[in-house]
């Protein structure tokens, strides 16, 4: 689960998001698809296969992340913040670029030793393997991945599609889910609901997945909203102020 503690982001998104426009909403003139998975699935390679811009909400509710990726030079950047109380906010952004990865934490309390808040802290993206490790990754969201979870899909006007998805099988679960689900749940983590939205261009532009309460974590929602496809990203490395990442930052980042 991301929490405050370790959440972590990238950021390059500059333009105004609408998140209602592109999230799966219900169709107003409904003309059944014949193979609603094989248009999503078609769907979800051409989304894998450009840029794009991306906004997802915490399943646990802490924040939202912001950021953009490109998949063919496996570049990606985000930038996510967390309201601790009213007076203390966490601020986390990363760069994945060319194979290395980067990460700033600003708002963490200093404790006399080294301010990291000063510096890019370069990672060893292998130890990172908690749900934060979607953040080094060429593709963060992975729509391919989930996708190809997906069971049970209907569409109406082949916009909007609804099913269920695998949890068991689907991976770590990055922006759409706790990864602990997929254990918690049992045999629940097999039929989790699901909807993915399309847009007129053809890409995906919208997933949300809704995983019921387990064990003592309330029920929650996942949701990424995808845009821009297609425009460039730029991302560069930083080359001042870096440092390697202390051995304990992994074990923070890893308890998620």
């Amino acid at each position: 689960m991301i929490t405050a503690t370790a959440i972590a982001g990238c950021g390059d998104s500059s333009d105004t998001i609408d998140d209602k426009a592109s999230l799966p909403t219900a169709s107003a003139a409904p003309t059944a698809v014949a193979d609603p998975a094989k248009k999503l699935t078609a769907a979800a390679e051409k989304t894998a296969a450009t840029s794009y811009q991306f906004r997802a909400q915490d399943p646990a509710g802490a924040g939202t992340i912001e950021g953009s990726a490109d998949p063919k030079t496996s570049s990606s950047t985000a930038t996510m913040s967390v309201d601790l109380d009213a007076a203390n906010k966490l601020t986390f952004q990363s760069i994945a670029t060319g194979g290395a990865f980067f990460l700033k934490i600003t708002g963490l309390p200093t404790t006399g030793g080294t301010d990291l808040a000063k510096y890019w802290l370069k990672a060893d993206p292998a130890k990172i393997t908690g749900t934060l490790s979607f953040l080094e990754a060429k593709d963060p969201i992975d729509v391919q991945g989930v996708v190809a979870h997906a069971t049970n899909l209907k569409s109406d006007d082949g916009t909007l599609f609804t099913g269920t998805l695998d949890l068991s099988t689907a991976g770590s679960g990055g922006l759409l889910y706790d990864a602990a689900a997929a254990k918690e749940l049992g045999d629940k983590a097999k039929a989790v609901p699901f909807s993915a939205s399309v847009n007129p261009e053809g890409y995906v532009s919208g997933l949300k997945v809704s995983v019921p309460a387990y064990g003592t974590e309330p029920a929650s929602e996942g949701s990424v909203t995808l845009m821009s496809f297609g425009s460039p990203v730029t991302v560069t490395a930083p080359t001042a102020d870096v440092m390697p990442m202390p051995e304990q930052m992994y074990a923070v980042l890893n308890e998620q």
